[in-house]
């Protein structure tokens, strides 16, 4: 009887090793967003580098916000992922407060590790009240005497301060709700043309509505006094007493329904 050892020489013994390559994962690197600050008026953007160093496509690459995931999209066609591919978002926008984001991705073999992209922060907008109605327009014309009306509407809560002429103001109203119509009221101003300006404000700034007003006189002027005559052979002289309205500017004197001559003298000789 043979050995053992012997009997084990003699036997072949075949074994099979498999070596399984294991694929590479794939980097994520330069995650960012722009701006890194703004306001809740400011649209924002996140880009990312997706690298593979087995060319492998990328499955996914995600921006998380605030545990939200955002899918990126390829910035460029090209298929090579070896060196390196841009992919991002753009025209986010966000509540004020201050977020936190990352970048995930994966390929068809593994996934990425997480890319800490750290946080940004947004501000409330500073939002300037804006004029949404005004009447009447302008310019705008009215009679002396007669009482016109004007209002305003703003869309947000503001203090509305009227003024004739840049420097009188006749009118006040406070705590003026959005959308609310506030109006003004005059039936004195003199006869000629003034700015009327009502400026609505608060804290973030103001919006004015403005109106280039004439004020005209449609009233007639007192008729003249004390008119006397004193004749000869060929002529005659009137004299009278001029009416003394403020704004009066000639006498029209007729003679048989023609329209003889104009004039601010107090008397005329024919």
């Amino acid at each position: 009887m043979k050995p053992l050892k012997n009997i084990l020489i003699g036997i072949g013994i075949l074994v099979t090793i498999t070596i399984i390559a294991m694929a590479a994962a794939p980097e994520l690197s330069d995650g960012n967003v722009t701006p890194s600050t703004g306001n809740t008026t400011i649209f924002f953007d996140f880009s990312v580098i997706f690298t593979d160093a087995d060319n492998n496509t990328a499955e996914y690459v995600n921006v998380t916000i605030d545990g939200i995931d955002y899918d990126l999209s390829e910035t460029d066609s090209d298929d090579n992922t070896t060196d390196g591919k841009s992919y991002s978002i753009t025209g986010l926008d966000f509540i004020s407060g201050t977020h936190i984001y990352n970048f995930t991705a994966a390929d068809e073999n593994d996934t990425a590790d997480l890319l800490e992209g750290g946080n940004f922060t947004v501000t409330e907008a500073v939002v300037t009240p804006n004029l949404t109605y005004s009447s009447p327009s302008s310019p705008y014309s009215s009679s002396f005497g007669s009482s016109e009306i004007f209002s305003v509407e703003f869309d947000q809560n503001v203090t509305v301060v009227w003024k004739i002429n840049d420097a009188l103001v006749v009118q006040t109203n406070t705590s003026v709700a959005p959308s609310t119509p506030v109006y003004y009221t005059n039936d004195s101003a003199p006869v000629g043309v003034h700015t009327l300006t009502a400026n609505g404000s608060n804290a973030n700034s103001s919006a004015v509505a403005e109106w280039a007003w004439t004020v005209t006189d449609s009233t007639p002027p007192e008729s003249i006094t004390n008119l006397n005559s004193t004749t000869g052979m060929t002529w005659i002289n009137w004299t009278w007493d001029n009416p003394g309205d403020a704004d009066f500017d000639h006498v029209e004197v007729w003679l048989d329904d023609v329209n003889t001559t104009i004039t601010q003298y107090e008397f005329y000789n024919a």
